[in-house]
C-alpha cells in the first residue's frame, strides 16, 4: 500500500475497518474455541484433535500478519524542521516502543541530528522520545509547546569556537515554520565548557537554567544566557583569575561564528606582584568580557573581592585595606589603600595604586615608637616604580637585634620597583647606644649618609658614608664609608686618628671587609714617648680585642736624654690604654757616648718592657791622652730595672801600653752544656803580646763549670820563622815550623772520643772536647805547626792525658791550602784524633776542600774494643768518605766516589769496596738532562743512564707543565747472567689561578 497524505476522516475510517476486522476474527476464535470444547467431552479421535490445533494456528497467523501491517504505516525518520539545505532537526534511525500505531502518539528511541548547514551538524544518538504526533510521511507536528526528551544532547567543538554544549535530560524542541525558515528552540538546563582552564587546572565550567538555543534558517544561531559557574576555581586567561558575580554568555553566528562571555561585576586575582611573596592581588572590577580572541578586558578596579561573607572575621579581613608581603625575605609589606585601571585585551592599559610601604616590625615609627613605621606610597603604570608621596624627611627607628644598638633612618626619597626593590634610597642614619660607636664630640649620635642604597629580597646593597666624625673603639675617624652587597659589608674604609696615652694622636685608617675589620697605622712624626723621646712612625698595624686597640708599628725613636742616639724597632706594641712594649730596639746607626774620661761605643741596644729591661752591645774606650790605649766590649749587657740587676753575655777587652806591649781577650758566659755534662759553664780566652819577647804573643784561657769542674791554659807564639823542625837529612830544608806551645791543667774533666765530639768544620772546638768527669784530673800539651810556606798546612796538634780514668788522645785541626795570615778557612780543613778514650780504641779524620768549581771530601774511621772493630775510609760507607765533584753549574758537572771498608769484629772479617763515577749534562738548564753513571764495587758493575725533558708555557692565567723521565740500570755479578731495568715517568700539570690539576704516570717499563 503506497504512502500518501490523507485527510484525517479517511485516516479513521480506515482505522474503524481495521477495528471490524479484528472483532470479526475474534468472534471466530471464540466459536472455533467452543466446538473444541463439546468435542473433548467425549474421546476425540485423532482427525478431530488436527482440526482443532490447525484452526488456532490459523488464527493466530491472520493476527500477526495484520499487526505487522498495521506497524508499516509507521516513518523511519521523524522531521521536526523541514529538510532545509540551512537548517534542520531530525530524528533519524527510529526505533518505536510495542504497541504505538500509526495516528497515535508516538514514543520510542532515535538519533536526534541537528543540521545547521556547512558542517556544524550535531547528534544525540538513541534519544527516548514519548508524545509525538505526526504524519505518514513522518512530518511532527510539534504544536506550540513543543517535544520533551530525556537524554543529554551533547555538542562538542559548538560552532567551532571550542564549547562543548550539554543540553541536560528534559530539554524540549520546538519547530517553527515562518516568513523566515525553519526555526528551532530548545530551552531547558545547559552545561558550558568552554575553551578556557581554571586556576586549578580544571577546564572552566558553566551552567545555565531554562536556557534558549534558537536555530535559524540562514543558519542563525543564538544563545544568550545567564550562566552559573561550575567548581570553586577561578578562571584563568591572561595570567588573571576572575570569579565572576553573574556571567553571561552570547553565542551568535550570521556569517563568522561569535561568542562573548561577560559580567557587570568580577573579583580579579590580578599578576601584578612578581615581587611579591604570597600571591596575586584580588581587586573588583566592571564591564568584563571575553570573546572569541580568548583575551579579557574589564575596567574600573577597586580593592576588594567584590562577594560578600557570611563569616563575620573573614568579612572584616575584607573590610581591611589588603596587606601584601614583598622584598622577601626582608619582610617588608605593601598595604594597598587604593588602585584603579582597566584591561585591554589580556593586558593592562592603565594602573594606579596607592598605599603604604609597611616596615619590618623591628622598624618603628621615630615619634610614636609604639606604632608600626609606614610610608605613603603610589604607582603608575607609565612609570613602573612605587614613589613615596608626600614630602619632609620619615623618621624610623630600628632595632635591628634584641640587645645591640638603635639606629634612627631619616628618609627623604626613594623608589620602589616591583622587580629589583627598594632602589635609589636617600637617607641619614644614626648609631644609639652601640659602645662602639659614639660621634666625634663624645655624644651617642653617629650619623652616616646612604646615597643609592638599594634593598631587595636578597637583602641591602649599596654604599654609606660618614656625615660627620665618628668614634670606633676609641679611633675619631673624620671620613669613611661601608659598602654593602646583599645584607653582607663586602667593602669600608674610615679614616681617622687615636688619642693614645702618653704618645698622642696616632693616624690610622681602618679597612672593613666581609672577614672582618683590620687597622692600618699612618706614618706620623714627633710622638711622645714619656720618658724615653720622640716617636716617628713609618708604617704598622692595629687589631682589637676584648674593646683593646693594640697596634704593632716600627719606625725609630729618638733618646731625649742623648743627641743624636736614634734607636730603631720593627714590632713596637702600642695600646689604646697607653701601655707600650716591644721586642727590640736598635740602633740605626752606631753612637759614641761620651761617659766623663771614656766613651762608650755602642753597636746594639735592645729593650724590653716585661720584665722591663736594656741589653747593651758595644765596648768603652780609653782616653787617647792617657799612654794606655784599649777599649773594653761587652756583648748581652742587661739591666734589668724590676729588680736591680746587672749582667753579661760576653766582655772582651784589649789595652795596649807603649813601648811594652798589648793584652786582648774575651770572658764569655756558656750557660748549661747539657752534651758535656756541665751546668753554668764559663769561658774565656786572654792574648799579651810584649815587645820585649821580639813580638812573640801569650793566650791564655778557661773554662769553669759547677763541680769543681775547670781548665786553664796557654799558649805561646814563637816570633817568626819558628823553630824548624830537623829535615830527614841534614842537606834537606825544615818542611814543618814549631810556631807555638800550648799547655792546660784541669780537674773534673776528661776527653770525649772524637766521633761525639768533632763539630762541624766550621765551629770552634776549643772546649767541646771535654765533659765532665768527677775527680778526674787533666794534662794537655800542643804544638802550633806550619808548613814552610805558610800555605799548604798549619794548625795545632794536641796531646791529652787525664788520670785516674785513664785517657790519651792525639788531635790535630789544620788548615789547609790556605794562606795563614789571613786566618782559617772554614771550607779547607782537615781534621783527625785518635787515642784510647776509656775501653776503647777510636780513629777518625775528615777532609773539606771547596772552591767554586771543585770539591773535595772524605772520611776516615775507626774502632777497636773487644766487641766491635772496624777501619773505613771513603765512599760507600755513610756514603760520605772520599769524594770529588767537578762541575759548572747549570752546565755540565761530574762526580767520582772511591770507598773501602775492612769489618774485623764481630767476624767473619769481611772488606767493602766500591767506585762510581757520574757525568751529568744539562743541554738548557731545567730542561733537557743526561745524566750517566758507572759503579763497582768487588762483586758488581753497574751501568746506569737517565734521560729526561720538561717545559712550561705560561700564558698569565693558566700555566701547562710537562715532564718526562726515562731511567735504566744494568746490573753484572760474577757468575750470574746480566740483569737490569728501565723505568719510565710521565708528568703534565694545569695551573690556573683557581688551582691546579696535575696528573702523573709512571712505572718499571721494562725488567730482564
Amino acid at each position: 500500500m503506497g504512502v500518501t497524505r490523507v485527510v484525517a476522516s479517511r485516516r479513521n475510517s480506515q482505522l474503524a475497518k481495521l477495528q471490524g476486522s479484528h472483532a470479526h476474527l475474534q468472534n471466530l476464535f471464540d466459536r472455533m474455541n467452543f466446538v473444541g470444547a463439546r468435542m473433548m467431552r467425549g474421546t476425540p479421535t485423532r482427525s478431530a484433535v488436527h482440526f482443532i490445533v490447525s484452526r488456532r494456528l490459523a488464527a493466530g497467523l491472520a493476527l500477526s500478519l495484520l499487526t505487522a501491517f498495521a506497524f508499516a504505516q509507521l516513518p523511519p525518520t521523524l522531521t521536526f524542521s523541514g529538510a532545509s539545505s540551512t537548517v534542520s532537526i531530525q530524528l533519524k534511525n527510529v526505533v518505536y516502543d510495542p504497541g504505538v500505531t500509526a495516528g497515535h502518539a508516538l514514543s520510542g528511541k532515535g538519533d536526534l541530528v541537528f543540521s545547521l548547514g556547512g558542517g556544524n551538524d550535531f547528534t544525540g544518538a538513541a534519544m527516548p522520545f514519548n508524545g509525538i504526533f505526526a504524519d505518514s510521511s513522518g512530518n511532527v507536528d510539534t504544536g506550540k509547546t513543543g517535544y520533551t526528551f530525556n537524554k543529554d544532547l551533547v555538542w562538542n567543538n559548538a560552532l567551532s569556537l571550542g564549547m562543548t554544549l550539554t543540553i541536560k535530560s528534559g530539554f524540549t524542541i520546538l519547530a517553527e515554520t515562518g516568513s523566515g525558515g525553519n526555526k528551532v528552540t530548545t530551552t531547558g538546563d545547559v552545561s558550558c565548557q568552554m575553551p578556557f582552564r581554571d586556576d586549578t587546572g580544571g577546564q572552566a565550567t558553566f551552567t545555565a537554567s531554562k536556557a534558549k538555543l534558537v536555530v535559524q534558517g540562514g543558519p542563525q544561531v543564538t544563545f544568550d544566557t545567564l550562566l552559573t559557574a561550575s567548581g570553586s576555581g577561578k578562571l584563568a586567561v591572561a595570567g588573571f583569575g576572575i570569579s565572576m558575580k553573574t556571567p553571561r554568555i552570547t553565542v551568535q553566528t550570521p556569517a563568522k561564528p561569535a561568542f562573548k562571555l561577560s559580567s557587570d561585576e568580577i573579583s580579579v586575582a590580578t599578576p601584578i606582584p612578581s615581587l611579591f611573596s604570597d600571591g596575586p592581588l584580588t581587586l573588583t572590577a566592571k564591564n568584563f568580557a571575553i570573546d572569541e580572541t580568548g583575551l579579557p578586558n574589564f575596567d574600573t578596579l577597586t580593592l576588594g573581592s567584590g562577594q560578600a561573607s557570611t563569616d563575620p572575621l573573614a568579612a572584616a579581613e575584607e573590610t581591611a585595606n589588603p596587606r601584601i608581603s614583598l622584598l622577601t625575605p626582608a619582610n617588608f609589606g605593601l598595604e594597598l589603600t587604593g588602585v584603579g585601571g582597566s584591561v585591554k585585551q589580556g593586558k593592562f592599559h592603565d594602573l594606579h595604586l596607592e598605599g603604604n610601604l609597611v616596615f619590618p616590625d623591628e622598624i618603628k615609627n621615630a615619634d610614636a615608637p609604639t606604632e608600626a613605621a609606614e610610608i605613603p606610597i603610589q604607582f603608575d603604570l607609565a612609570d613602573p616604580t612605587f614613589k613615596r608621596k608626600g614630602s619632609g624627611p620619615v623618621k624610623l627607628l630600628w632595632q635591628p637585634t634584641k640587645d645591640g644598638p638603635t639606629l634612627l633612618l631619616t628618609v627623604t626619597s626613594f623608589t620602589l620597583d616591583m622587580a629589583k626593590g627598594l632602589r635609589d634610597l636617600k637617607a641619614s642614619l644614626q648609631i644609639k647606644g652601640d659602645e662602639r660607636f659614639t660621634s666625634g664630640g663624645g655624644t651617642e649620635d653617629v650619623t652616616l649618609a646612604a646615597d643609592g642604597v638599594s634593598v631587595d629580597g636578597n637583602g641591602v646593597s649599596g654604599t654609606v658614608s660618614l656625615q660627620a666624625a665618628i668614634k670606633i673603639y676609641g679611633l675619631t675617624c673624620n671620613k669613611g664609608s661601608l659598602t654593602f652587597d646583599r645584607d653582607n659589608i663586602t667593602g669600608g674604609s674610615f679614616f681617622g686618628t687615636i688619642n693614645l696615652p702618653g704618645v698622642g694622636p696616632l693616624g690610622v685608617g681602618v679597612g672593613v671587609s666581609d672577614t672582618g675589620m683590620s687597622l692600618v697605622v699612618q706614618p706620623s712624626q714627633g710622638l711622645s714617648w714619656a720618658g724615653f723621646g720622640k716617636l716617628n712612625i713609618k708604617q704598622g698595624s692595629g687589631s682589637v680585642k676584648n674593646k683593646l686597640v693594640t697596634f704593632n708599628v716600627s719606625g725609630d725613636l729618638s733618646l731625649e736624654v742623648l743627641k743624636d742616639v736614634d734607636l730603631a724597632f720593627d714590632d713596637l706594641q702600642i695600646d689604646s690604654s697607653g701601655h707600650i712594649a716591644v721586642d727590640e730596639l736598635a740602633l740605626t746607626k752606631p753612637v759614641e757616648i761620651p761617659l766623663g774620661p771614656l766613651t762608650l761605643h755602642a753597636n746594639k741596644l735592645v729593650y724590653k718592657a716585661s720584665p722591663e729591661s736594656f741589653r747593651i752591645d758595644g765596648d768603652v774606650k780609653f782616653p787617647d791622652s792617657l799612654p794606655v790605649t784599649g777599649e773594653v766590649g761587652f756583648e748581652g749587657l742587661t739591666i734589668s730595672t724590676a729588680a736591680p740587676k746587672i749582667s753579661v753575655g760576653m766582655v772582651t777587652f784589649k789595652a795596649a801600653v807603649a813601648g811594652i806591649g798589648s793584652i786582648g781577650g774575651w770572658i764569655k758566659a756558656k750557660g748549661d752544656l747539657p752534651d758535656q755534662g756541665l751546668t753554668n759553664a764559663m769561658g774565656g780566652e786572654v792574648d799579651l803580646a810584649l815587645q820585649c819577647l821580639g813580638g812573640a804573643g801569650m793566650k791564655g784561657f778557661f773554662l769553669i763549670a759547677d763541680h769543681a769542674a775547670w781548665i786553664f791554659g796557654g799558649e805561646l807564639d814563637l816570633p817568626p820563622p819558628g823553630i824548624p823542625i830537623p829535615p830527614p837529612s841534614p842537606s834537606s830544608a825544615p818542611v814543618l815550623f814549631i810556631t807555638g806551645f800550648e799547655g792546660a791543667v784541669g780537674h773534673g774533666l776528661t776527653v770525649r772520643p772524637p766521633s761525639e765530639h768533632f763539630p762541624p768544620p766550621s765551629e770552634d772546638n776549643r772546649f767541646t772536647k771535654y765533659k765532665f768527669q768527677a775527680d778526674n784530673w787533666l794534662i794537655e800539651a800542643g804544638l802550633q805547626l806550619t808548613s814552610t810556606d805558610q800555605f799548604l798546612a798549619w794548625g795545632l796538634v794536641a796531646l791529652d792525658l787525664t788520670l785516674p780514668q785513664f785517657t790519651l788522645s792525639l788531635s790535630g785541626d789544620l788548615s789547609i791550602l790556605t794562606p795563614r795570615p789571613m786566618g782559617p778557612d772554614p771550607n779547607r780543613r782537615l781534621r783527625f784524633a785518635m787515642g784510647y778514650y776509656g775501653n776503647e780504641f777510636d780513629l777518625y779524620g775528615d777532609l773539606l776542600f771547596k772552591v767554586p768549581l771543585y770539591e773535595l771530601t772524605g772520611k776516615v774511621e775507626g774502632k777497636f774494643s773487644t766487641s766491635r772493630a772496624y777501619l773505613y775510609a771513603g765512599w760507600p760507607i755513610h756514603e760520605n768518605g772520599f769524594t770529588n765533584t767537578i762541575g759548572l753549574p747549570g752546565v755540565v758537572a761530574a762526580q767520582s766516589k772511591v770507598g773501602v771498608g775492612l769489618d774485623f769484629i764481630p767476624t767473619p772479617v769481611t772488606l767493602q769496596a766500591g767506585l762510581e763515577q757520574s757525568v751529568k749534562l744539562l743541554i738548557v738548564e731545567g730542561r733537557r738532562w743526561i745524566n750517566i753513571k758507572f759503579g763497582t764495587d768487588l762483586a758488581t758493575t753497574k751501568l746506569g743512564l737517565a734521560v729526561g725533558i720538561e717545559g712550561s708555557v705560561d700564558f698569565g692565567i693558566v700555566t701547562l707543565s710537562a715532564s718526562a723521565e726515562a731511567s735504566g740500570e744494568l746490573d753484572y755479578r760474577i757468575g750470574e747472567l746480566p740483569h737490569g731495568h728501565l723505568d719510565g715517568e710521565f708528568t703534565a700539570s694545569i695551573d690556573t689561578w683557581l688551582g691546579d690539576v696535575s696528573v702523573s704516570v709512571g712505572g718499571r717499563v721494562l725488567e730482564w
